[in-house]
């Protein structure tokens, strides 16, 4: 958030993470919906996902994927 001191050195969980994730697939199309609980939604979070649509995985056809903080 642009507060954060860069030589802090921080390890463990600091604040706990709950999210939900829905997969729908009706066998033409499939489309994934991520809530997650926290004040953002940040760039490391969007890079991720954008790596595990690269990567070779089991699902064989495209998806779409949504991504909502609460």
């Amino acid at each position: 958030m642009g507060f954060a001191n860069p030589n802090q050195i921080n390890g463990g969980i600091h604040l706990r993470l709950y999210s939900r994730a829905f997969i729908v697939d009706d066998t033409q199309r499939r489309f994934v919906f991520v809530s997650v609980d926290c004040g953002m939604v940040g760039q490391l979070i969007k890079m991720k996902v954008k790596s595990l649509r690269c990567s070779p995985s089991h699902y064989k056809n495209t998806f779409d994927v949504f991504i909502t903080r609460k």
